[in-house]
């Protein structure tokens, strides 16, 4: 229990039916522009997420600067925020996203950053809702 608390667990049950499915990122640097440029964004003490309505599927895609740390320190902090947002798509259908980290992730805890992100995705869907 206290690994789950620490974010450690989530590597343990990354196993092949856990990823994040292809269709369910956005890889292109024009689609991550156009949804950055739309500047709709929610900010968080960690994360800017930056969203627009999509037809379908909610995709997403991660960007962590330079600024923070290395190679190593970057990539942990885009599995963290993947395995925050993986369990998280069906119950927010239609959204594009791009998360942008803005603080390293490696001290906090798991938990604060779940808490943080269902929250930010909560404003979200609320914003789209109202919008429509």
């Amino acid at each position: 229990l206290s690994l789950l608390l620490t974010g450690v667990v989530f590597f343990l049950l990354n196993e092949k039916g856990f990823k994040m499915k292809k269709e369910n990122r956005i890889k292109k640097n024009e689609e991550i522009a156009k949804i950055v440029l739309n500047k709709q964004k929610v900010k968080s003490e960690y994360f800017f997420i930056y969203y627009t309505n999509s037809t379908s599927l909610t995709r997403v895609a991660i960007s962590v600067s330079k600024k923070i740390g290395n190679s190593v320190k970057r990539n942990h902090a885009k599995r963290i925020i993947r395995e925050l947002i993986r369990p998280l798509l069906g119950e927010y259908p239609g959204i594009n996203l791009v998360v942008v980290v803005k603080n390293d992730l490696c001290d906090v805890e798991f938990i604060k950053l779940k808490d943080e992100m269902i929250r930010c995705l909560n404003l979200i869907r609320k914003r789209l809702v109202m919008k429509m």
